[in-house]
């Protein structure tokens, strides 16, 4: 599915509270391709497309609770590896053929064509990454903040967008695969919240890895908790909001805030 053109002011999508989590984009992005290969199937994306306005979010590092509301969110990426010396990566600097990491020197990792093949070439992980998002899916099934994120701990190949339905599922982040993912649950409209429907267990997530440190500024969106199940929504003055990036990495449902939600 072809990412389309991301607008810092935001843009509105229509959502319909039957829609699974993997039916609608978190994100739009610009289409500017920075090397995602084909991996022969398209991947569709899932979130659901929105921007609000400000808002004070919770620590990255705690997260404060709410009529008995759990807190402390799961964590996101930490910065992995370094750009290593040339020198170990072959004569003259000729690329390495590789078919896992653990083929590559420290710091680097085995890059794909595309998520079918055998065979890829050791590149440098990267240090430094920018907080914007720009959703790419790896073959994993996660989906990475952007791709410098997916430069610093993914491995193989990726796609362009969030991922749709390779998305993979979690109850918890050891699901994902990796000790820097978080099991998102991310819901569109207050009425969507499972508490809501009757659940007395936490329904499944999606997988994926953000930024170690989370820049409210990134986006405009904001996110408040669910009610938990025998509890009711506390009125908007007493809600916590948080950013996109705090509210994929904590592990209990969150919903869009709204116009009127309580989110400045």
């Amino acid at each position: 599915m072809i990412a389309r053109p991301f607008s810092p002011i935001g843009a509105v999508a229509v959502l319909s509270a039957a829609c699974s989590a993997r039916d609608v984009p978190l994100f739009y992005v610009a289409p500017e391709s920075t090397g995602s290969q084909e991996t022969g199937g398209d991947t569709t994306a899932s979130g659901g497309s929105h921007q609000g306005t400000g808002g004070t979010p919770t620590e990255a590092s705690g997260g404060s609770s709410v009529a008995g509301m759990p807190s402390g969110p799961q964590g996101g990426t930490t910065g992995i590896g370094g750009r290593a010396e040339a020198a170990g990566q072959g004569s003259g600097g000729a690329a390495v053929a590789c078919a896992t990491d653990a083929e590559c020197a420290s710091g680097w990792f085995c890059h794909k064509p595309d998520c079918a093949a055998a065979l890829g070439q050791c590149e440098p992980r990267e240090v430094f990454c920018d907080a914007r998002p720009n959703p790419v899916c790896g073959c994993d099934g996660t989906t990475y903040w952007n791709e410098c994120i997916w430069r610093q701990v993914g491995t193989g190949s990726f796609l362009d967008g969030e991922c749709g339905a390779s998305a993979r599922a979690c109850n918890s982040r050891t699901d994902c695969g990796s000790t820097v993912a978080a099991c998102a649950r991310l819901y569109f409209q207050y009425p969507t919240c499972p508490a809501l429907n009757g659940w007395t267990e936490l329904p499944p997530g999606l997988c994926w890895v953000t930024p170690a440190r989370c820049d409210p500024g990134a986006t405009t969106d904001r996110w408040i908790f669910c009610p938990p199940p025998g509890t009711t929504l506390p009125p908007p003055s007493q809600r916590i909001c948080m950013d996109t990036c705090t509210a994929l990495n904590y592990w209990f449902p969150v919903f869009l805030a709204r116009p009127g939600d309580g989110c400045p």
